[in-house]
């Protein structure tokens, strides 16, 4: 990878490059005043964020799952805008949202939107080529089309229900930050009344012209596309309401996403490139006749009459990424951090992974059960994560949309060679991962345990790998339940690491009260989940019972489990005694399998190094 992903001396960058616009890097005069109106009111936080939007709500309601005591400051008192082009919810966002909220929260949200089926292009001839997107193992596998605006109201009612509130109409001014603390300045936009806030950390998730990232002095390095980007919503009554269309033509491209406000109402997004068409853009107000002009010239579909209530607009394109993420006590997540083309629908869902791999970092730091050095590995992860996105979706973007005559072949060609490419299973199986946010692996961070370091026996390349997302196991049994109620082991999780130990074994051949001891002495002395595994072996009503009565006064059967049909020991390559550590965000930590001549307290000892050595996991003192 290259150490300046966003150098504008790049290629693709160089065709489309635009003077870097000073809002991006202008610290407002109140910053820098020495005039400024002394605070009236003092008062103290753990965390301190910066930004109201979909990653401010994410990692606060993370922190206060944790227990944390957050603040949020916002300094627009308006509601979100409906012109929102952030669409596309992404299946491992979804799992995000039912982490920090529950199936709640999802229960909410999911019948706000549409769940997309399928994307479509065309080849040449008029040709349609469909590309399902449910070929991937997760509880959600699809993709959800709904306004930004209506994300970012339900995360902000999930926040507030949980004891949170966002602040609005308080902007910040300036901060200080020393090595135990950092103090911000408040005004309320209102009544000018200053306040100083005294917190542990700040989290600036205030967006692309982020206040927080220029205080701290943190280049925001790339371009601005000078192509023509206009959006707009659009009934179109010949199309399926849960399909994504994508249409390239030799002068220009155009994708239609479904919306929830009605059954054929789509976002359309025409993307021209500079010097396809005459006029003034400058503007970002678009005549309709002109919008309804270029949708005929490059949609093959009818669409209804427009008029000026179908949010018309134009928007510009930027790919920038800060040149670090963190300054000592403060850092940088979502737009704040990185922003890049809409190519994929990996904006906002990006973000969101930014804000949960902080919030649970940062949590466990303020709890006490890590060191300080936890918090180094959340640059080193999410922006080599932005870093990958930002350069593929510019690759794409600066193909699709240049204006060049080797970028109309291609957008004349491309959809055939799309079509020749998906005839082979393992390109669209990484296509639809991608598509999804499903693919993305740390298997660099230094959170990562691989086995060759750590001197384990290496499981079968079928198995998941350390670094790589945890599958999912759906039907999990507790043992102690008489309803013998399936579970999910996504939602059995709790917001600390967590131990899963598949013993490979019946439920009649229970492990030892020694080993069972073992498993919650380093559970409770290093702040684990352990669930344990049993395999079904074939009655699981009569296993479960007979279990639970021999040992009903254990409150350890809670974390006890039958794994119907063998499902989970499968899908985690556990022919063997294996025990998985899994991150509080589902990625797998740490892996070990049982030798010839081993015991399970032998892995538990390894796994006890690795704690301390490399998760920097602090031991609990009572």
């Amino acid at each position: 990878m290259s150490s300046d992903p966003v150098s504008p001396s790049s290629p693709t960058a160089a065709r489309s490059y635009e003077a870097a616009e000073d809002s991006f890097d202008v610290i407002p005069e109140s910053a820098t005043s020495s005039t400024f109106p002394d605070p009236t009111k003092f008062s103290r936080c753990d965390i301190l964020i910066v930004g109201g939007g979909p990653c401010g709500m994410v990692i606060g309601s993370e922190f206060l799952r944790q227990g944390l005591n957050v603040r949020m400051v916002e300094a627009t008192t308006v509601r979100p805008a409906d012109t929102s082009r952030a669409t596309i919810v992404h299946s491992r966002t979804v799992e995000v949202f039912e982490q920090i909220g529950g199936t709640e929260f999802l229960d909410t949200f999911l019948p706000k939107g549409v769940r997309i089926q399928g994307i479509n292009t065309f080849a040449l001839f008029g040709r349609r080529f469909r590309i399902p997107v449910q070929h991937f193992e997760s509880a959600y596998p699809y993709e959800v089309s709904i306004p930004q605006h209506n994300t970012e109201t339900i995360l902000q009612d999930h926040f507030q229900k949980k004891g949170g509130k966002r602040e609005i109409g308080q902007k910040l001014i300036r901060f200080t930050q020393t090595e135990e603390k950092v103090t911000a300045i408040i005004q309320n936009t209102e009544t000018k009344e200053v306040e100083e806030i005294t917190s542990q950390f700040l989290v600036g998730a205030d967006g692309s012209r982020s206040l927080v990232r220029k205080l701290s002095a943190i280049p925001f390095e790339g371009i601005t596309y000078n192509d023509n980007c206009l959006v707009g919503e659009v009934v179109i009554p010949g199309l399926p309401p849960d399909e994504v269309f994508i249409v390239p033509t030799s002068g220009g491209l155009v994708s239609a996403l479904p919306l929830p406000t009605g059954k054929y109402r789509f976002r359309v997004n025409i993307f021209i490139p500079k010097g396809s068409v005459p006029g003034d853009f400058n503007s970002k107000s678009v005549p309709v006749e002109f919008f309804e002009t270029m949708l005929k010239l490059y949609f093959p579909f009818p669409f209804e009459p427009l008029d000026e209530n179908h949010n018309i607009s134009r928007y510009s394109v930027h790919r920038r990424m800060a040149k670090t993420f963190r300054d000592r006590r403060v850092f940088l997540c979502g737009d704040a951090a990185h922003v890049h083309s809409p190519v994929g629908g990996q904006g906002m869902n990006t973000g969101i992974s930014d804000a949960f791999n902080l919030g649970w970092k940062l949590s466990h730091v303020l709890k006490g059960y890590a060191k300080d050095e936890l918090l180094n590995t959340y640059q080193p992860e999410r922006l080599a994560v932005a870093q990958v996105l930002l350069n593929r979706t510019d690759k794409m973007f600066g193909l699709l949309v240049g204006h060049g005559f080797f970028n109309k072949c291609l957008r004349a060609f491309s959809p055939t060679a799309v079509m020749l490419q998906f005839q082979f299973a393992s390109f669209n199986q990484w296509m639809v991962k991608f598509l999804s946010g499903t693919n993305i692996r740390y298997t660099r961070s230094a959170l990562t345990t691989h086995e060759d370091a750590a001197r384990l026996v290496k499981f079968d390349d079928q198995s998941p790998h350390s670094g790589t997302r945890a599958p999912d196991i759906e039907d999990m049994i507790r043992i102690n339940d008489p309803e013998r109620k399936p579970r999910r082991l996504y939602l059995n999780l709790s917001p600390d690491y967590s131990l899963l130990v598949f013993t490979a074994q019946t439920a009649s051949n229970r492990l030892s009260p020694d080993q069972i001891e073992s498993i919650q002495s380093i559970s409770s002395r290093y702040h684990l989940n352990p669930l344990i595994f049993y395999k079904d072996g074939g009655d699981s009503q009569s296993e479960s019972k007979s279990d639970a009565s021999s040992a009903s006064s254990s409150s350890f059967n809670d974390h006890v489990y039958l794994d119907k049909d063998g499902q989970g020991h499968r899908r985690y390559g556990a022919d063997e005694l294996s025990i998985y550590l899994l991150r509080p965000d589902q990625y797998i930590a740490f892996r070990a399998k049982l030798q010839t001549d081993e015991k399970l307290q032998d892995l538990l000892n390894l796994l006890k190094e690795d704690l301390v050595k490399t998760k920097y996991v602090i031991e609990a003192t009572n």
